[in-house]
């Protein structure tokens, strides 16, 4: 666990040339590897140092002098963070490994300088990586999916209070911070066995571990959806998670430091013999309630304590509001918004977000060094790391004086027998044994932010906190104006961190990720730009071609359905029309469905559209064709024999029959189709980065696939017959050339269809393309086959309206001159007379027998 007097100072230990390191790391004459590590260490830092070193000597002897460890140390945690870097930047590594907290393992990933353990873990005998601890196994030793460091010691916030205390006064055991203040302000000044007490014990002298004891109080009341969705910056957006939620902190803490002793703010807090968590709660016996590391407890014992057997160790306290992530404000728990909470009928719901503070120790593998020269280490760590080689240091002689400051980071550091093997009291060991359990496996474990930068965040809130605890402290801000202080102080904080986060992206930009990428890949959920390839904006181009479309057959239909009395349309039958124009409309539909992937609808709804495309184009398909089909087949028919008929009749039972079986065998497949093998929405990843949407039959077993090969074979048979039928009714000559735009409709679908088909199946692993082009491809289809039918009917119709205009405007214009007309005929020659009643008694006869002859035919 953490002890530090001061975990600052900027001094950078120089690394020597890497010219030097063949000899003096690897002795090849006497086939000794000697594996050089950097540590913590210093004054402040010995007992791991210590650890380490101790660790390295058994390691020796363990390998029978085959492979040699030093142990280098420096003096403070930002000066291990600059020799990690600069390692890292070596072609050859100087370090072999090194000795940290888990804090470091964001910046270190990020250039490179530590090896990803995945392989190893696998492999590793003597780490027993499924005995770790679940925080430390899924968490705190892993970055971006991936394990990064060996665990050396576990850290966890914890609750530790005076049974005695709280049974004399009839206190409970504190549920909430509310209730730790209550409990706090109820015993403090108090005295109990002839000593004055302390209600609350915390050690915040600024530039020590202050920021950490803020972050556990606000970890309750800004982090309720589990470990992944952070405490101090929301992950989607690094907005900090200030606001209400580490203003009501900032007032938990004024109210935990009124009823502790007057020097807080001056002593340090820790597992140091005196900091103030430990000295005065554990030596002077003199505080009822405090939180801390491990080292309370197994100090608790020892020969300088006054408070032996009396100590009871609880999970940290809680809230029962949460900050509302989308307004900043503080809201009651429930069930939905706090799912790890713990419900209690007389308080309500109460949320904890247990604290794994620093991360505890952990060592490190420099990724640039010879798979030899990383075997070595990480056989050295695994060593130091197992069950066997660190249960001395876990639990420690409970009346001794070796406490190195490690806390169970295994299920094997769990046994209580083995705890009271050495000293310490069943009830004891149970309740913090039991703690460290829960808060280890708790889903909602806070973690350490673990992104380059961290420092200077955490000590911006250190500070700006400190600073305000101690003005209400001296009264410095009336009671009147706390509260708006706090909200200033917390916008203060967050305003430092958006500045601080902002210039780092900047200085870094086309360098190094953002800070945001880090943050997520700290809490493992980062995904990196992943290209889904939607559909996209391509969208609304097929809905606006499609819409097109759809106004074009409800046009032409409305425009059939409103001449239909008239001789032009009734000559081509104005049901073969209507059909023409339900089947456009059809098909033009069929392109909606065709533009919808999981970009903006559900995947049900995505296989809802999957098969409603072939449905609509489908039966349009069917419905459109048929019509023409049997058109043309009628045009053959009537001119087979006599090409010489200018009018042609196509009856309504002549279009009928056709358009009804081939549609009828249509809708039966697609029936078959979407019960026996529906098509549905399939995602194919392409790469790690890059994945396609497509629709595709749910089996590919062959039976299953019958009624689809059926309908398209149907589908492309009728195209064909189509167009033969066409091509063979190209010539003939009918009132209003109906068959000459017949068959340049049908060559031009058939175009399409052969030209576009190729073009689908090549694009299908790019759906904007894909979509692009089937959507044209339909387009095509229907707006060639109205233009083409319609356009002609439309152009001619107008024709004869003029015409006829024209004729009527005439004989208006001859009205006048009627009588004078009549006289002048009656004046007439009556041979003239008779020569035009014989003309018209001729043409008569020989137009009735070419109407007979014409009326037998079509008969």
């Amino acid at each position: 666990s953490l002890s530090p007097a001061n975990v600052g100072g900027l001094s950078r230990a120089s690394v020597s040339g890497c010219c030097q390191c063949e000899d003096a790391i690897t002795n090849e004459e006497a086939g000794v590897i000697t594996i050089r590590v950097l540590s913590a260490g210093g004054e402040t830092f010995r007992h791991i140092y210590e650890m380490i070193e101790t660790g390295a000597r058994e390691f020796e002897v363990e390998m029978d002098g085959r492979v040699s460890i030093v142990v280098e140390e420096v003096a403070n945690l930002n000066q291990l963070a600059d020799e990690i870097r600069n390692n890292a930047i070596l072609d050859v590594a100087y370090f072999d490994g090194f000795v940290s907290n888990p804090g470091v393992v964001g910046s270190a990933v990020t250039r490179g300088g530590f090896m990803d353990l995945s392989e190893f873990v696998r492999e590793s005998l003597d780490l027993d990586w499924l005995d770790i601890l679940p925080a430390f196994r899924d968490s705190v030793l892993v970055y971006d999916g991936k394990p990064y460091m060996f665990p050396l010691d576990g850290d966890v916030h914890s609750l530790f209070y005076r049974r005695d205390v709280l049974e004399h006064f009839n206190l409970s055991v504190p549920r909430t911070w509310d209730e730790y203040v209550e409990v706090a302000k109820s015993t403090h000044g108090q005295t109990f066995n002839g000593t004055r007490l302390d209600g609350s014990c915390v050690g915040r002298a600024k530039h020590s571990v202050g920021q950490y004891y803020a972050n556990l109080v606000l970890s309750s009341h800004s982090q309720a959806l589990g470990t992944k969705s952070g405490f101090l910056f929301d992950v989607q957006d690094m907005t900090p998670l200030a606001g209400e939620a580490l203003a009501e902190t900032i007032r938990q803490l004024e109210e935990q430091n009124r009823y502790g002793s007057e020097d807080e703010l001056e002593t340090i807090g820790g597992g140091e013999d005196v900091s103030q968590n430990i000295k005065r709660f554990i030596a002077d016996g003199a505080c009822v309630l405090t939180y801390n590391w491990g080292d309370n407890f197994k100090r608790h014992l020892s020969s300088d304590s006054k408070v032996m057997s009396v100590v009871g160790v609880a999970p940290t306290p809680g809230s029962t509001k949460i900050l509302d992530r989308s307004t900043g404000k503080l809201v009651p728990c429930t069930a939905e918004i706090c799912p790890y909470s713990e419900d209690h009928p007389d308080i309500g719901r109460v949320n904890r977000a247990p604290y794994a503070a620093f991360g505890g120790w952990a060592a490190a593998v420099a990724n640039n060094d010879s798979p030899l020269r990383q075997r070595s280490t990480s056989d050295f760590f695994a060593f130091v790391s197992s069950s066997r080689e660190s249960r001395l240091g876990v639990i420690p002689n409970a009346t001794g004086m070796l406490f190195n400051g490690q806390d169970p980071f295994r299920s094997s550091h769990l046994i209580v027998e083995e705890w009271m093997d050495q000293g310490y009291t069943q009830e004891g060991v149970e309740s913090y044994l039991d703690t460290i359990l829960t808060s280890l496996s708790s889903k909602n474990l806070a973690l350490d932010i673990r992104f380059p930068q961290e420092d200077k965040i955490m000590d911006v809130l250190d500070a700006k906190i400190h600073d305000h605890l101690k003005r209400v402290r001296s009264n410095k801000i009336a009671e009147a104006d706390r509260e708006r202080e706090r909200l200033a102080v917390a916008n203060a904080i967050s305003d430092e961190w958006e500045s601080i986060i902002k210039n780092y992206d900047n200085d870094g930009r086309g360098v190094e990720p953002g800070i945001l990428e880090l943050y997520q890949k700290s809490l493992n959920i980062y995904k990196p730009p992943h290209d889904y390839n939607y559909i996209g904006n391509m969208r609304y181009y097929g809905w606006t071609i499609a819409s097109i479309a759809v106004v074009l057959s409800l046009v032409m239909g409305i425009w059939v359905l409103k001449n239909r009395s008239n001789r032009i349309v009734r000559a081509s039958q104005p049901i073969f029309l209507g059909l023409i124009c339900l089947g456009s409309f059809l098909m033009a539909a069929g392109i909606y469905p065709l533009n919808i992937d999981d970009e903006n609808f559900s995947i049900r709804g995505c296989n809802i559209a999957c098969m409603a495309t072939p449905w609509f184009i489908g039966c349009g398909f069917s419905v459109s064709f048929s019509s023409l089909l049997a058109k043309t087949i009628r045009i053959n028919r009537l001119f087979g024999a006599a090409t010489k008929f200018a009018r042609i009749t196509v009856t309504v039972k002549d279009v009928m029959k056709p358009f009804v079986a081939f549609t009828s065998v249509n809708v039966v497949l697609l029936l078959i189709w979407t019960l026996v093998n529906p098509l549905v929405f399939v995602r194919h990843e392409i790469s790690i980065t890059s994945s396609f949407g497509i629709c595709e039959p749910k089996y590919f077993s062959g039976v299953r696939l019958i009624p689809i090969v059926l309908f398209g074979v149907l589908n492309c048979c009728t195209l064909v017959v189509a167009n033969i039928q066409a091509y063979r009714a190209r010539r003939i000559s009918d009132e209003y050339s109906e068959s000459k735009f017949v068959f340049i409709s049908l060559v031009s679908i058939l175009q399409a269809v052969v030209l576009g088909a190729p073009v689908a199946f090549i694009t299908v692993e790019h759906p904007r393309i894909f979509t692009c082009v089937v959507s044209s491809f339909v387009f095509i289809i229907t707006t060639t086959l109205l233009l083409l039918i319609f356009v002609p009917k439309i152009l001619l119709l107008r024709k004869k309206i003029k015409e006829k205009k024209a004729q009527e405007e005439k004989r208006t214009a001859t009205t006048g001159d009627g009588a004078g007309a009549a006289a002048t005929t009656r004046s007439k020659d009556s041979n003239a007379m008779g020569y035009a009643v014989g003309f018209r008694a001729n043409f008569s006869s020989e137009d009735k027998d070419k109407k007979l002859e014409h009326l037998a035919a079509l008969l």
